[in-house]
């Protein structure tokens, strides 16, 4: 009975070295031969791309002046029309992904949040305002408070509206020299008035005016809306101090200074927005 184990472990052994020998020498077969069919047939595969070139230059050889002219023009055009669908499909995606961005819009308690899409802006007036398709049927009134969120879902403030109809409004952004709004510091725990913009030779900035000058403050700390004015939420990020003024100006004196804010929303890349309305809209408010 041993014998009969040893003699069918011997023969399960031998089977399978016989098995992974077939599979080397049928990988090494194959593998040779598919490179000389390859290599031998590779001639003859490509003849009938050849011979299909060929026929078809001499079909456009044969064809007369007129003919190609038609001819070249109609590839123009749908060249055009492919082109055009590709443009379109690139804006398109880039909508979609910012939609997908909005999605994740923070809760704002005491605030609801209006989305609506810029559907106008004046190419002379590019990074100062611009129209949005919401208006007074929306529940929009004049100084709301007009935001986007970046991807982590932090609001940014744009701007605010200074004119409402019934199915649009326009906005003033916070780049507008006619904008006043307070700026609240996060780590120094200052207030200061944003009432000024200046224009770089490549960025834009904005002038915070009336900080206490005694203070030290923090590079690139962050600033945000102090919910002091009436129809603008606190909490909306409006940009990153970068640099403070300590020499007086007509806006400062010896108490006060002057800083620099970089906002943080880029003006080139907008389409879809947030309106801020107060929950607790009266009806005297709703008439004004």
């Amino acid at each position: 009975m041993k014998k009969q184990s040893q003699k069918l472990i011997l023969l399960l052994l031998a089977v399978s070295i016989l098995i992974l020998w077939a599979g080397a020498v049928y990988h090494v077969f194959f593998a040779f031969s598919s490179r000389v069919v390859n290599d031998f047939f590779a001639p003859y595969l490509q003849m009938g791309s050849f011979i299909k070139d060929k026929s078809q230059d001499a079909a456009l050889n044969s064809l007369e002046k007129d003919a190609l002219i038609r001819l070249v023009r109609g590839l123009q055009a749908e060249n055009h029309i492919l082109t055009a669908q590709a443009v379109l499909l690139t804006e398109l995606e880039r909508q979609n992904a910012e939609l997908r961005k909005m999605v994740n819009l923070p809760s704002m308690p005491k605030w609801k949040s209006v989305p609506a899409e810029i559907i106008l802006r004046d190419p002379m007036q590019w990074m100062h305002s611009f129209t949005v398709s919401k208006g007074s049927r929306s529940g929009i009134r004049k100084g709301c408070a007009v935001f986007t969120i970046d991807a982590n879902g932090k609001p940014l403030l744009l701007g605010q509206v200074f004119s409402v109809s019934k199915h649009s409004s326009k906005v003033m952004s916070i780049y507008n020299k006619d904008l006043h709004l307070s700026g609240r510091l996060n780590i120094s725990r200052v207030t200061g008035l944003i009432n000024s913009t200046i224009q770089s030779a490549a960025e834009h900035y904005l002038l915070i005016n009336y900080l206490p000058g005694d203070l030290n403050y923090t590079d690139e700390e962050e600033v945000f809306t102090g919910g002091f004015e009436r129809n603008v939420p606190p909490g909306l990020k409006i940009g990153n101090l970068i640099n403070i003024d300590r020499e007086p100006s007509i806006f400062s004196n010896q108490l006060y200074i002057n800083g620099w804010i970089k906002p943080s929303v880029d003006f080139n890349d907008l389409r879809f927005v947030y309106i801020a309305v107060p929950d607790n809209v009266s009806a005297a408010d709703e008439e004004e």
